[in-house]
């Protein structure tokens, strides 16, 4: 990943399989070198035979290698996926259809072929019943295919799922008549097939061209001049297992080899260094190829290299390097075409991701499903959109706006400092953490000072806590609120995903102008936390108060509130306190509890004095309407204060988030900053409104502060 964008790739499976096989097969540290072979003269084949293997007598013909290329060829086009052609109601890609009973019989019985009406209707001599039949256009199946499907249903007729789907298992090397040619295991297979076929296997090339051809496997280049000579010049008798080791062990080979080895799963993963749509602009996504080569040039582990790829991010603790990894899911084609809809893209960018894990770790090709059930492979539509919910959670713009910048990375993007950055980067946060060691010890004289400083501000402040006593509390959603013996007020039973909790007070109080809401941490809630969220958070969307006369209950009021102040907000979006005070705000005030343990304090003030002589009650409402799911607080206490207005010149300006918009599309800096795009004749905040350019609405602008120095982080001179 690069300063502006994410990428990721992929490398053809075999490829790799067969490098872990080569390098598994080694006898005593040493290589074997390369066998060639050559047809046997005057060996050919009967004209009517498929150009493959014979299958050998005694040999177990398999259903996926031998059989289904037969059937999806010959019958499959009217007995196979597709419902709307198939005949007679007969499916032979399914066992369970292929063997079941029918009015004349199964169509396969395993074990005996001729018992099979398939055999029967395949080999009939009545031409109007033969299989398959003339309208089909299907050639009459050869000889061979014949005796393969005989001795598939004499040997039990056994059906194999995709290999995509099916464990590996470990073979056992065939038994093969020149049992002195092989070397290795992997020997045994290929002379066995070349016994089969009847080839011998051709005597061993002269030590140019093996050197040639070593140097091509591996690092995809001829040795110079200079290097073949060298080889030529060894006259050890282990110089060609000398010259593969150092090929795989030693630079510049090793990062040739892992280059090499790269080059398809680049292609595979759609890897280039352009957006592919429309201006087709240039992106930075070399840090995820770089991270590719290194996988390949180190030796990962492969189920680590695909791990790594598919969800790095996700990892407990992912670093640097495994987020980097994971582009592999944003190498796909990006569009910032004008008249493009935003919504459509995102769901494009998804599909693809779906359709690429498809192809490249299943070997299956998915896409077809993304409209109806696939008729070729085990896939159905409910189960492309299964996956796809995987896939489409990234938080990216469909539409991306026009940059005409080759060193851009698309968001999200992380930064990926370079190895003399990451070490002086290291060596400042060391200075800094040392420093701010020192600043954070206290001095002697500080707890005095802070003693007297916060008894001073309340003198001043004439701050003043009055008694309440909560009288009952209730649940719209049918939580139980239970009033404990501290005046707090727990939550319990029922935890609807949304809800909002009524709790009525009593008081004497008059000139009342605070309200003080503490969120309490309790064992009883998950993690101790202080919401009842699975993880421990909460959120509260809305506060309401309305003060009733214990005198004259007709006599009541609802008490706007007009300023807030809490100990703690979340930061990770538009969380502020304030929020609660806007009528069907969403946001609200979150806590952040899943991070934090501790417990926390609000302070709300009324606009005006309330409160009626002879007594109030007062119905505190706690709306949450989050959208995130059962996010209330498990356990609060409120309270009520009076507070001398002398004191509202120092208290704290009530500040919601920052919120940006953009960036809008520029050809310079400074025309960006001369051109006007619309937020700019805004004065109200309106967080449903689109300035065009695609995806342009308001949101939060979390990395932005009020005691620090903000610029347009997009690079440009003018944020808004």
């Amino acid at each position: 990943m690069t300063r502006n964008s994410r990428t990721f790739a992929f490398l053809p499976v075999v490829s790799v399989l067969l490098a872990s096989a080569f390098a598994s097969d080694r006898k005593d540290g040493v290589l074997p070198a390369p066998r060639l072979v050559a047809p046997v003269p005057g060996a050919e084949r009967p004209r009517d035979e498929a150009p493959s293997a014979p299958i050998a007598r005694g040999e177990l013909v398999r259903y996926g290698r031998d059989v289904r290329p037969i059937l999806s060829d010959k019958c499959f086009q009217c007995h196979g996926q597709d419902a709307s052609k198939r005949a007679a109601g007969l499916r032979l890609d399914r066992e369970d259809d292929a063997t079941a009973a029918r009015e004349h019989g199964a169509a396969i019985v395993p074990g005996s072929p001729e018992s099979s009406l398939v055999w029967q209707r395949l080999t009939t001599a009545d031409v109007d019943r033969r299989m398959p039949p003339a309208e089909a256009n299907k050639p009459a199946l050869t000889t061979r295919e014949l005796d393969v499907l005989e001795r598939w249903i004499a040997q039990g007729a056994i059906y194999e799922p995709h290999w995509a789907f099916a464990p590996p298992t470990k073979e056992e090397p065939p038994v093969v008549v020149d049992a002195a040619w092989p070397i290795t295991p992997i020997d045994v297979f290929v002379l066995a097939r070349l016994e089969a076929e009847a080839v011998a296997p051709s005597p061993d090339a002269d030590r140019a061209t093996l050197a040639r051809r070593a140097f091509l496997d591996v690092t995809g280049l001829p040795p110079t001049p200079a290097e073949l000579d060298a080889f030529l010049a060894d006259e050890r008798p282990d110089a060609y297992e000398r010259l593969v080791e150092r090929l795989l062990h030693d630079e510049p080979y090793v990062s040739r080899y892992a280059e090499r080895m790269t080059t398809p799963w680049l292609d595979q993963a759609r890897y280039a260094d352009t957006s592919g749509i429309h201006t087709d602009a240039g992106r930075q996504m070399w840090a995820w190829r770089d991270w590719v080569l290194h996988a390949f040039r180190d030796g990962m582990s492969f189920d680590r290299f695909l791990t790594e790829q598919l969800a790095g991010d996700l990892l407990p603790g992912a670093s640097r390097d495994q987020i980097v990894a994971s582009g592999f899911n944003r190498n796909h084609v990006t569009t910032d075409e004008g008249g493009a809809i935003a919504e459509e893209y995102l769901v494009e960018y998804a599909v693809d991701r779906v359709a690429t894990t498809g192809s490249v770790f299943l070997g299956l090709t998915l896409g077809c499903a993304r409209c109806h059930d696939h008729k070729f492979d085990p896939i159905s539509q409910a189960d492309f959109y299964g996956l796809i919910a995987f896939f489409n959670s990234i938080d990216e713009p469909g539409l991306y706006s026009q940059l005409p910048d080759p060193n851009r990375a698309f968001e999200p993007f992380i930064e990926v400092p370079t190895p003399d950055q990451e070490r002086a980067l290291a060596d400042l946060t060391a200075r800094r953490d040392g420093l701010q060691r020192e600043l954070d010890e206290a001095a002697p004289e500080e707890a005095v000072e802070r003693v007297s400083f916060v008894n001073a501000v309340r003198a001043a402040s004439g701050v003043h806590m009055e008694p309440a006593q909560v009288v009952g509390a209730t649940s719209v959603g049918g939580a139980t609120l239970t009033v404990r013996d501290d005046g707090s007020v727990f939550a319990s039973g029922a935890n609807p995903d949304q809800d909002e909790h009524e709790l009525t007070l009593r008081t004497e109080a008059t000139d009342l102008r605070l309200l003080q809401l503490e969120v309490l941490p309790d064992p009883e809630l998950p993690n101790g936390r202080v919401g009842r969220a699975f993880n421990g958070n909460g959120v509260l969307s809305r506060l309401e108060v309305v003060a009733t006369s214990v005198v004259d209950p007709t006599r009541t009021v609802t008490v706007p509130l007009t300023w807030a102040w809490a100990d703690f907000e979340q930061e990770n979006g538009d969380f502020a306190v304030v929020n609660v005070l806007r009528p069907g705000a969403s946001d609200g005030w979150a806590v952040d509890a899943h991070n934090r343990t501790d417990g926390r304090l609000a302070w709300f003030l009324a606009q005006e004095p309330f409160g009626f002589e002879g007594g109030t009650e007062l119905r505190v409402r706690l709306v949450y309407r989050s959208v995130y799911a059962q996010h209330t607080f498990g356990r609060v206490r409120v309270g009520v204060g009076r507070i001398d207005p002398a004191a509202f010149d120092v208290l704290p300006v009530a500040a919601s988030t920052w919120h940006l918009v953009g960036p809008f599309p520029a050809d310079s800096g400074q025309l960006a900053y001369d051109t006007a795009f619309g937020p700019e004749a805004e004065t109200a905040l309106d967080r449903g409104k689109n300035f065009g350019f695609g995806n342009q609405s308001w949101r939060p602008g979390a990395e932005w502060r009020d005691d620090r120095l903000n610029g347009n982080q997009q690079g440009g001179p003018k944020g808004s």
